[in-house]
Formats: C-alpha cells, structure tokens, sequence
C-alpha cells in the first residue's frame, strides 16, 4: 500500500510529525516490502533517502541514513532540523545480550550507553564512555499494547557487531541488546530536546565466536530481519502512534 496520491497536500496541513530512522539497508528494503513502496517514489536527502506517509493520520516521515554511528547521528540532526518532528521514533534490528532474550523479541530502550569510546590516556578507563549515557523517558508508553515478549532496559551502542565475548562483557554491565545507531541517535535527540523512542527486535543472540557461528549469526540476520520489521511497522507502530497524544 503506497501513500495516498493526495498525501502531499494533507501532510503540509499536518501540525504532528514523527521521524521514523531506519539505518541499516537490510531494514530499509524490509521496510519498503512491508509497505508496498516503490523505492522510485522515494525522495533524497543528503544522508540517504526518505518518504512521508500517514499513519493513524499522522505525518510520518520515514528515512534511510545507512548504518553506523556518524551516519545516523548526521541524518538525525538532519530530520530534527528540517522536518520538526514531534517525536523521533528508531526501529530496527539489534543483536540478543540479555541472558533471557530470544530471536524476535522487542527491546525498548530505557537507557542507550556506548562502548567503543576509549579514552586511553584516562587514568580511568570506563567500560562505557560517560558523556553519551542517556536516558530514555517511556512514561508515555503503555507496554500492556505491545507483544508480549517486549523487555525494556540498557541498548549498547558501538560501531561494531556485537560477538559472543563483547555480549558476555555487555552482560555484566546489564545490556539487553546491542546495535550500531541507538546511542548515537539518542545522544543527538537529547541535545536538542526532541522526545525519541528505541525499539528494536532481536534479530540474532552470538553463541560462540567460532566461524560457524558468526555464519549462523549472519544467516538468523537476513532472515530474521523482515519478520522483525513486519511486526514493528505493521502493529508496534501504529500502537505507539496511538498512545501519542495529537
């Protein structure tokens, strides 16, 4: 299902819009199947792409930055500065740390920390770089909507792929997941005020860090990846969209 042919003249009357990123291009072509949308009918903007649509008649404004944390820090200053969003709203994929988590269950983001920030000439070296701890307010959020298997705690942030022996030191520090945007999108969303929202389905949980392994990590990652995106766009958005008071 494509955006209504009168959408653009509906939108510009719209007070309320909710910037939705999507980074990594393994989501964004699950996010243009689940929707019906010809990639043609997309829009360029200088970190990617981007389509508006309404949803629960709200003015959302989808966007692709790529992956890491530079490029989606870069096009979340971007969306805030140019399309005024109300709310920013991550969705994506993100690798299994909590001891109880399973492939595609949901993590909402309490807290974003990250971990590839190495101040080597501190004399204290802090697992997680202080500066871009943030907290994430989910008051707002009636979990009661959401699939059951939805755990909200601590998302790790870091320009890497989270392995079994970076997990097991995650683990110790209470992380449930693990990705390479969500520290960095909330750092940009709290310096500019702008309320955000982190949900991420697990798409893979490392269970060892031999080769055969990681292949399976990559392979429970592409295919497990749609089906997370499905169900974020088609039932946990929309419930998000109606918790959001207009």
């Amino acid at each position: 299902m494509g955006p209504p042919k009168n959408i653009e003249k509906r939108m510009m009357n719209r007070k309320s819009k909710v910037c939705i990123p999507i980074a990594a291009k393994e989501e964004w072509q699950a996010f243009l199947v689940t929707m019906t949308i010809n990639e043609q009918d997309c829009k360029s903007f200088p970190y990617g792409v981007y389509i508006e649509l309404l949803i629960n008649d709200w003015h959302c404004v989808f966007y692709h930055s790529g992956a890491t944390k530079t490029r989606s820090a870069g096009a979340c200053q971007y969306a805030i500065d140019n399309w005024h969003p109300r709310r920013i709203i991550l969705l994506g994929t993100a690798g299994g740390v909590g001891a109880d988590l399973q492939n595609l269950d949901l993590v909402v983001a309490s807290k974003t920390s990250q971990y590839d920030c190495i101040e080597g000439m501190s004399a204290k070296i802090d697992f997680f770089y202080e500066i871009f701890n943030e907290e994430i307010d989910n008051s707002w959020i009636d979990f009661s909507k959401l699939p059951n298997r939805t755990f909200h705690g601590l998302i790790a942030t870091a320009d890497m792929d989270v392995g079994f022996s970076k997990a097991e030191d995650l683990r110790k520090y209470d992380v449930l997941a693990a990705d390479w945007e969500s520290g960095a999108i909330s750092h940009i969303c709290r310096i500019n005020e702008v309320p955000h929202c982190i949900i991420r389905g697990v798409s893979d949980v490392p269970k060892s860090d031999s080769p055969e392994d990681i292949k399976k990590q990559q392979i429970e990652f592409l295919k497990n990846t749609p089906i997370i995106m499905e169900l974020l766009l088609r039932n946990v958005l929309p419930a998000l969209l109606s918790m959001e008071k207009n």
